[in-house]
């Protein structure tokens, strides 16, 4: 039988046998590989000041650190986040809620279209930097963890008219 320093060894020739005739098989794949390799190197070597980062400008609690407008749930386990097109709706919606699992947060205006609007602008706004705090979220935007996301449910609540129609799409 290998030792463990034997099975190291022969493991390594293998690999670095095979490696080698790839390299010679397809040399364009190599280079496409290395300059892949050479990007991530650089994205990773960026700066903190360089890295985008969420945009703090919303209104926070002094008590909370979470956006000044949020009604936030009074229980401790999971919640549910309801998203209101502005003020009026939240307010309506304050009298008839679950107090101890639902939390409102009042948007006013529209919020940048993620798909359309570039990085730095959308990570920028103030409602979009609300959200995220509100949903677990703090720091760099490459940082997301989802498992860590709070909310159970995210529901989102507009108006029956024009501008509702365009929250929802």
């Amino acid at each position: 039988m290998f030792s463990e320093v034997g099975m190291k060894t022969f493991a390594s020739e293998v690999t670095m046998n095979a490696l080698d005739e790839w390299t010679k098989k397809a040399p364009a794949d190599l280079q496409k590989l290395g300059k892949y390799l050479k990007e991530v190197c650089e994205i990773r070597s960026k700066t903190d000041d360089q890295k985008i980062k969420m945009a703090d400008k919303y209104t926070a609690s002094v008590i909370s650190g979470l956006p000044a407008k949020y009604k936030k749930p009074n229980g401790r386990g999971p919640f549910e986040l309801y998203i209101t097109e502005g003020d009026s709706a939240c307010s309506c919606m304050e009298n008839n809620r679950d107090k101890m699992v639902q939390g409102l947060f009042p948007v006013r205006g529209k919020i940048p279209n993620a798909l359309v609007t570039p990085v730095k602008k959308f990570f920028e706004n103030e409602e979009i930097a609300g959200l995220f705090k509100i949903m677990g979220y703090n720091g760099y935007q490459r940082n997301f963890d989802p498992d860590k996301f709070k909310p159970e449910k995210v529901v989102i609540a507009t108006d029956a008219d024009a501008d509702g129609i365009n929250y929802a799409a």
